[in-house]
């Protein structure tokens, strides 16, 4: 009899957990349906893994990207065109270097999880040469959509080998109308490891770039196989959003630039607004040139006029007085009273000036001490570094590398 009680109370327990089928909205608008739902989607995996790009460099806890996905999404009130893919189970539009066990809760301000879609985020192992774990991303053009599948990724474990069990799920990012759907093909709740000493061993949902706005589906809780979660871009939104912030600095790519000693340095900034509503604040941008000592050699203060509209661009112009040879930071600041995303009021460029007059002269955007920054690669492919002179005719004379490790090429 008590085995019969224990059973019952199981499934009173269990059941509970997928009656419900729709939830929202979040702050922003969004709203979540499920397969189960009538207003929801109709579960259909999509094949990517005969066509698709197979993502190396992920093993446990951790993170690669960014990746150019071909296409640009609109997500929340932002347009991104590169995704980073973590080991466990998620994708950001932000650059986190990893969101490991024990899981934030959905939404989190100011964590490394911002900026976040989590089918399935919890401690997947990808690590060893045996592991059956794969992931892939495809750019289905033909169709409006982008595609993440994981697909037969395990969880990780104290043991030999450390991984065990099998999951298999995608994401799928619609340009069409800015949806999110989820699709589980076959989930693995048997050898989910749910604990006692964790809060939150699985978290499924998404939130936004500030981190305070999200839906959170389920917690510690493995979705069942063949079932969907589609998140619909709000109609309405109902958050205003205002957001300043430096587009580009010293040209669109803000690429650094090479000036001749005694120019003035003149240069342009691009100021957006990547919110949903025009600006109704004056704009401050600040500029504060340093040299490799840290020290400010200029410092500049401009305005952008209020009514900056949604999605628009202003361009403000700033010239600074002839500079000493040398490697210089270029770093704009937005300020305005009504941005609600500050995180992305900074952008920096760098600037070298070169004396022209001196026999030869060196290009380079390093600095002769230690490298602190480096271009890497593995199984084929290459870098590039686009260098333009600050006068022609130039010639080259030599080019120099640090090379960290392994053999390469030179063209």
């Amino acid at each position: 009899m008590k085995k019969l009680f224990t059973i019952l109370f199981t499934l009173f327990v269990v059941s509970p957990l997928f009656s419900q089928t729709s939830g929202g909205p979040d702050a922003y608008g969004y709203r979540w349906y499920s397969s189960d739902d009538p207003n929801g989607p109709t579960y259909q995996w999509i094949d990517i893994v005969s066509k698709g790009t197979l993502v190396t460099g992920l093993t446990d806890d951790n993170a690669v990207g960014p990746f150019n996905m071909g296409t640009s999404f609109h997500y929340y009130w932002s347009d991104y065109s590169q995704i980073k893919i973590g080991s466990n189970g998620w994708i950001s539009f932000n650059n986190p270097g990893n969101v490991a066990h024990c899981f934030p809760t959905i939404p989190t301000p100011g964590g490394a999880a911002d900026n976040l879609i989590a089918p399935l985020m919890c401690d997947i192992n990808l690590a060893g040469a045996a592991n059956p774990g794969q992931v892939y991303y495809y750019n289905d053009a033909a169709n409006n959509r982008f595609v993440v599948s994981y697909i037969n990724v395990p969880y990780w474990r104290n043991a030999n080998p450390d991984y065990i069990g099998s999951s298999t799920f995608q994401i799928v990012l619609s340009g069409a109308d800015s949806s999110i759907t989820f699709n589980y093909q076959t989930t693995d709740a048997g050898n989910f490891n749910n604990t006692p000493g964790c809060a939150r061993d699985l978290v499924v949902g998404m939130e936004n770039t500030t981190g305070n706005i999200g839906l959170q589906i389920f917690q510690d809780v493995v979705p069942p196989s063949n079932y969907s979660i589609k998140f619909e871009y709000p109609h309405p939104v109902l958050f205003q959003i205002k957001d300043a912030t430096p587009a580009w600095v010293l040209n669109g790519e803000s690429k650094a630039v090479f000036y001749p000693i005694g120019s003035n340095i003149d240069f342009s900034a691009g100021i957006a607004n990547k919110g949903n509503t025009a600006l109704s604040n004056i704009t401050q941008v600040s500029l504060l040139v340093r040299d490799l000592s840290n020290a400010v050699v200029n410092s500049q203060s401009l305005t952008v006029p209020t009514g900056l509209a949604a999605g628009a661009v202003d361009t403000v112009d700033f010239s600074v007085p002839p500079l000493l040879p040398g490697q210089y930071s270029v770093r704009v600041v937005t300020t305005n009273a009504g941005d609600i995303n500050p995180s992305n009021n900074t952008l920096v460029a760098e600037i070298d000036v070169v004396n022209i007059f001196a026999n030869t002269f060196m290009l380079s955007y390093a600095t002769q001490g230690a490298p602190d920054g480096a271009i890497s690669w593995s199984g084929g492919g290459g870098g590039a570094i686009y260098v333009e002179p600050p006068l022609y005719p130039a010639r080259l004379d030599s080019a120099s590398f640090f090379l960290l490790a392994g053999t390469f090429n030179v063209n």
